[in-house]
């Protein structure tokens, strides 16, 4: 009797115990909106060209890929570029955003900017890892209130730059080019647009 009763305590605690762990696990918050899979697990070498257009991009996204340097040689500086109607210019939209790596020197830089608070190029710099190894980047942009949005930028997992965007605006005939116009010598995985529309 008292063996039945230790092994229903026994497995009552194991029940309990993973109903905590449960609630601890918190699951990204997509509102229920599936990420568009532009490069999958298996590492490419960065192509230079046109992947996809999105027909409109609303005001609420997100951008999230792993970058790898197997070297710091190479001339080429572009890794990730949405564009606004495909535009190269300085309208607002022209980045939406763009990730690149404008130095060409140890330890790697990235770039990143997008069109934030009417300025098309709202720009940071953020040192990434060593040769060989991998960052996993992320830009977001999320409804807060009253029709401001925050536009903040991940790096490994941890939140390096945040900042209320008052003049968030959805883009039309959206271009996303990787490693365009002039492609870095690097390697990406995972690329993936969360379009919030």
């Amino acid at each position: 009797m008292e063996s039945k009763i230790l092994l229903v305590l026994l497995l009552l605690m194991i029940f309990v115990n993973d109903v905590f762990a449960a609630e601890k696990i918190v699951p990204t918050n997509r509102h229920g909106v599936k990420p568009v899979v532009i490069i999958g697990d298996e590492e490419i070498e960065n192509p230079g060209r046109l992947m996809a257009v999105i027909p409109v991009l609303s005001m609420e996204w997100s951008v999230s890929l792993n970058v790898r340097y197997p070297s710091y040689g190479g001339t080429g500086y572009t890794i990730f570029h949405m564009a606004n109607e495909g535009v190269r210019d300085t309208s607002y939209g022209a980045r939406i955003p763009i990730i690149s790596r404008p130095y060409l020197t140890l330890p790697v830089t990235f770039h990143i900017s997008s069109a934030v608070n009417g300025h098309w190029n709202h720009y940071q710099n953020f040192q990434g890892a060593a040769p060989n190894g991998t960052n996993h980047i992320e830009v977001h942009q999320r409804y807060v209130s009253n029709g401001h949005y925050r536009y903040f930028i991940m790096i490994d997992g941890v939140e390096v730059y945040s900042v209320l965007n008052t003049d968030a605006r959805q883009f039309y005939n959206v271009h996303v080019y990787v490693g365009w116009p002039d492609p870095a010598p690097c390697f990406i995985s995972n690329l993936e647009i969360t379009n919030f529309l």
